[in-house]
Parts: structure tokens; sequence; C-alpha cells
């Protein structure tokens, strides 16, 4: 019987060994591939499972090797897992991934998430292949759905010592492939350094780091360009603490240059800074947003400027240690909003049309 092979490219998966802290396991951080690591994982996951509660131990027991360390290796207390996610997806991971089989996906802490989700569609996808346990071919099927997984399924890895910069090498990865947001670019870069200072990372990710929650990972659109709200929150930051116009586009390479160009700059420092401008950019917002209540200048000027179709970098305002009275803020933003208004109107009359909304960055004030 002849058979086809069908080429899929994966990508190359950038690995970073870390500092070995014993010769039991090499522990690598996941510089680039993160996602695709994650849905195989949950693939072989889910078909291990069908698999054992069909009763092929064989198989199950082969593809178990794919997503769990061997148990003379693993430490009391400590996850079997090989891949262990250290986000928001931690705990949802964990909890599909150690599922006993047969697994009631809506019964699960997290069947909401978007990981169990995806394990769950898996493991719907492989049963409806394979087909029922007492049909004919299903073992044949089975068994070879298992060598395609071990055997004909391959990963490109680019592996870097623990001492190499990992930065360069995802950066020149994103320019050929399909683009990250300037907030994944800048994530990358912020924890790259923080642990490059020594400091903790998992714990800056957990406590710090605001910006995996669905509030800024909403895209609004920027001028012709869709951007997430993360990546437009770094862009007016920059324009805030630099005075410049900065676009879209240019918001990683230039965030990567304030911090790198300018002296005094740890990154645990500007972590605390960014995390509490973060915090005051989705208060406006959010207020803004509500369909009444009283709002002060700040959410205010937001919620007329969301309705203009336009966006003001207010947190210059609002740097930690400048502390301006609140009459100095207020007088601020109706001479920008008086200012942007004017500069609106005028040209929209000029070309004989209606006021339209266009949203956009600002300019220089």
């Amino acid at each position: 019987m002849s058979r086809t092979l069908h080429h899929t490219l994966l990508g190359a998966v950038v690995l970073q060994a870390q500092e070995a802290e014993s010769a039991r396991l090499t522990t690598w951080n996941v510089i680039d591939g993160q996602q695709r690591l994650t849905t195989l994982q949950l693939l072989a996951d889910a078909t291990c499972a069908i698999f054992a509660q069909s009763g092929l131990s064989k198989q199950a027991s082969q593809l178990e090797g794919l997503t769990r360390n061997s148990e003379s290796f693993i430490e009391e207390d400590e996850s079997p897992l090989k891949v262990r996610h250290l986000n928001n997806d931690h705990d949802a991971f964990l909890e599909v991934m150690t599922a006993e089989p047969p697994i009631d996906h809506f019964d699960l802490k997290h069947h909401e998430t978007r990981i169990v989700h995806a394990h769950r569609y898996f493991t719907t996808a492989v049963t409806q292949w394979l087909g029922n346990p007492g049909t004919d071919g299903f073992a044949a099927r089975a068994k070879e759905l298992a060598r395609v997984l071990l055997d004909d399924l391959q990963l490109v890895t680019i592996e870097l010592k623990a001492s190499e910069n990992s930065q360069e090498i995802f950066e020149t990865l994103n320019d050929r492939g399909t683009p990250l947001t300037a907030a994944d670019l800048t994530r990358n870069f912020v924890f790259q350094r923080l642990e490059a200072e020594g400091g903790d990372t998992k714990k800056a990710y957990r406590e710090d780091w605001r910006f995996e929650a669905r509030f800024w990972t909403k895209e609004v659109s920027v001028g012709r360009y869709l951007v997430s709200r993360s990546s437009l929150f770094f862009n007016q930051w920059l324009i805030s603490r630099t005075g410049d116009e900065i676009s879209p586009q240019s918001t990683f390479t230039r965030f990567k240059g304030y911090v790198e160009f300018t002296d005094g700059h740890k990154m645990v420092d500007l972590l605390a800074v960014i995390k509490y401008q973060a915090s005051l950019n989705e208060a406006w917002t959010e207020a803004s947003l509500r369909p009444d209540g009283n709002l002060d200048a700040v959410e205010m000027a937001f919620h007329r400027m969301n309705a203009a179709g336009i966006e003001l970098p207010m947190l210059w305002l609002h740097e930690p240690g400048k502390d301006l009275p609140q009459n100095v803020v207020n007088a601020v933003i109706r001479v920008t909003e008086s200012w942007v208004i004017r500069r609106a109107t005028p040209s929209a009359h000029r070309l004989g049309s209606r006021p339209h909304s266009r949203r956009g960055y600002p300019c220089k004030l």
C-alpha cells in the first residue's frame, strides 16, 4: 500500500538552556514557539487519553513519553509534564494535561479557557477519525496515528546556550514570520532584561505584567491599523516619556532603544511604573465606556476622545513622582481637547464634508 506524505512547515522553535542546577534533566526556556509546542502537547495528550480509554495501553504508553518525564527524574510534588507554563495558562494546562481519562472537559475547573477548548477539540477530532473501538480498522488507524506522532512529526529547534543573546534571535525570526504585536516583543524583551538583572521573573509576570488580560488583548482601531490595547498603551507610554511622535510599527524598536540607551533604567523599576500607569489607563478607559455615572476630567476626556475616534496620551500627567495639582491637570486637559478639536474641525469644513471620526495617533504637543 502506497503512502502519500504531506509536509507542513511548523517553523523553528527557539530554546535556550538554563543554567544547570542538576544533571538529571536538561531544562530549556522556550524563547519562540510556545503556541506550537503547547498545541502539539495538547494533541499528544488527548490522543494518549483516547488510547488509554480504549485499552490500547502500548500506544498510550508510547505517547505518554511525548508529554511526561520519566518518574525516576521527577522530584516529590513536581509536575511530570515536559512543557510547563509560567503564565496565565499554567493552571488550565496543568489541569487538563494531568486529568485521568475519560476526561469530562466540562467538569474541569478551567473548562472555559482556550487551553481546555483546544484539548476538547483534539479529543473530538481524533475520536471521530478513529471510529468506535469495536469497528474494523480501529486498531490499525490508532497504530498509524501513534507512528505519525512519534516518528513523522518533526520540529526544527534552534538551541541557544544560556550565555547567548536570545532576544536578537527572537526579533530576527519575527521579521521573517507572522509578525508579533509590539506588546509581544516588548514582553519578551522585558523579561529577558529582568532575568539578566537577577530579578524574579515568575513573580513579576504573576504580579506586575497586566497585559495578558482580555481588556489588553482586545484590538482597537488606530487610523488604518488594528492594534491590541496593550500595543497602543506602550506606544502612548513612549510618547509621554519621550515627547516624540512614534508610529505603531516603531513602538517596540523605540521601547528597546529607550531602555538600552537611557542611563539608570533598571527593568524592575520601569516595570513598576508601567504597572502603575497601565492600571490608571485601564481604569480611565473602563470608566469612559460606562453608560452613566460621574466622570472626572481625565475620564471625561477619554470618553470624548473615544467618541471622536482619537487617542491622546494622558500618562505624562500622571508620572509617578510628578504629583501635579488637580487644577493643573484639568487645565492641561481642557487646552489639549480644545487644540485637538479646533485642529480637526476646520479641515473637515474646508473639504466641504461633514466632520467625521478618524482614530489616529496624536501629534506632538
